[in-house]
């Protein structure tokens, strides 16, 4: 009967063990970019619910702030995008991954030193959560690097649509993209102003805390 109880005693842990759950993007509404109305181009800045609805993690306040972004060519013409011509310095996503990975040693002695001088059922959460932690890291990792931009051709008729990280220290609220065309000489800026307010999403992000409970 003891045994049973202290097995159960567990489960509450095993379900708040590491793991990693994130959304897809959800889809930016586009804009014709002034003087180029076959380029529609859209920017927003990820919230910090947002930030765990897409990415799993609070990013931003690991410093980084997440900004969506997405290009549609309706041109004749293919396009290059390239992460160096945004007017930001961005973080590689797997920088911004490893910010905000689970902390596998932390979880290991976290429960395995009570485990083995108190209770020994913590034991199995010592084993099974590390294990976790590992997964969901390369599954945050390979999220981040799929969800992020990289350089690209922009065919006619095609969108790119994804993520850049821009450390809050580089971050600026107006973002500039310049697209090269097949000539040198041919630029394309799309230019959008970004709003983030770090205040108040605080406090919504409490409240959603809050009305959760």
């Amino acid at each position: 009967m003891k045994f049973r109880l202290l097995l159960l005693s567990i489960i509450p842990l095993l379900s708040g063990c590491a793991k990693y759950h994130a959304d897809h993007l959800k889809r930016l509404k586009l804009k014709p970019v002034a003087e180029h109305k076959d380029i529609l181009f859209a920017a927003k800045t990820l919230t910090y619910s947002e930030c765990h609805q897409y990415l799993g993690r609070n990013v931003i306040a690991a410093g980084y702030i997440p900004i969506q972004l997405a290009i549609c060519n309706n041109s004749e013409n293919c396009l290059e995008f390239s992460v160096d011509k945004i007017n930001l310095k961005t973080t590689p996503a797997n920088f911004v991954a490893e910010s905000v990975r689970f902390s596998v040693l932390a979880r290991l002695f976290g429960y395995g030193i009570p485990g083995l001088l108190i209770l020994w059922p913590l034991v199995i959460p010592a084993i099974v959560d590390p294990i976790w932690a590992a997964e969901s890291n390369g599954q945050m990792l390979r999220d981040y690097l799929d969800k992020s931009l990289h350089d690209k051709d922009i065919n006619p008729g095609s969108i790119l649509e994804g993520l850049i990280f821009v450390a809050k220290n580089n971050y600026q609220n107006t973002l500039e993209v310049t697209l090269l065309g097949k000539n040198p000489k041919e630029k394309i800026v799309c230019s959008s102003d970004l709003i983030f307010e770090p205040i108040a999403e605080k406090l919504k992000a409490k409240a959603l805390r809050r009305q959760r409970r």
